[in-house]
């Protein structure tokens, strides 16, 4: 079985995409969970018209812990975490769920994305050929390969987003078991797999991650407009000042 944990505030503008993006997908998924932090527009009842549960918060949890809550009200084997404002490319959960299928260490994957703003269009960025994954990952990784990520990156920063996982139940479960809201919930899930040596990136771009002035990850950055977002995001000093690089 395939679940979908999604959260919402105040998405209205780009839910339905999403939603669309999930539901057409060469593989079907089986439910989309949508925790909702207390919207005051539209959301809920855009998201009424949808095969998805929704679940209203009676106050507002903040991301890290309404992601905690849509992860504990899956029921899959399989668990992809879904953000409000992004597409997703038709085959993303096909072949994702075949990576994860063929390889029985694997329980955390990540995919590449394609930066968007929030008309659609794809945001051109120069990329530096000593990374990738739109230079967010210190380490250079093969067009459409697959890589295990280390533990010891983790010990620096995290390099892939909440919005590109796939999970299984078994580090869903580890991860519930020792939820912290100290750290980002994409942080925590990737250096627990990575410390079982099941954390893999493919570098491959399965969905668009929109940037527009309104981003919830980073919200201590929601004020900056998407190029801020964009330029501090892919900043080398930022990205690096920490790193290991083995």
């Amino acid at each position: 079985m395939i679940s979908v944990a999604m959260t919402t505030y105040n998405g209205e503008k780009f839910v339905c995409e999403q939603i669309d993006s999930i539901l057409n997908q060469s593989m079907k998924i089986d439910e989309i969970i949508v925790c909702d932090d207390g919207s005051s527009d539209s959301t809920i009842e855009l998201l009424k018209k949808y095969p998805v549960k929704v679940l209203q918060n009676d106050v507002n949890l903040g991301y890290r812990l309404n992601f905690k809550k849509a992860m504990e009200l899956c029921s899959g084997d399989y668990i992809f975490l879904c953000d409000q404002d992004d597409i997703w490319l038709p085959n993303k959960v096909e072949e994702m769920m075949r990576m994860m299928k063929t390889h029985s260490n694997m329980h955390v994957l990540s995919s590449s994305f394609i930066y968007i703003d929030d008309k659609n269009q794809q945001i051109q960025m120069k990329l530096d050929k000593s990374r990738s994954n739109n230079n967010l990952y210190c380490r250079p990784v093969e067009k459409d390969s697959l890589y295990r990520v280390d533990f010891l990156d983790y010990l620096a920063m995290n390099y892939f987003q909440g919005c590109s996982l796939l999970l299984d139940k078994w580090i869903k479960d580890l991860v519930l078991e020792h939820y912290s809201t100290d750290v980002e919930h994409d942080y925590l899930i990737n250096s627990i797999a990575a410390s079982y040596s099941s954390m893999y990136f493919y570098n491959k771009p399965l969905f668009q991650y929109r940037l527009h002035e309104k981003n919830s990850i980073g919200a201590q950055y929601d004020t900056q407009t998407k190029e801020e977002h964009l330029q501090r995001a892919n900043t080398l000093k930022i990205r690096t000042q920490n790193a290991h690089n083995a």
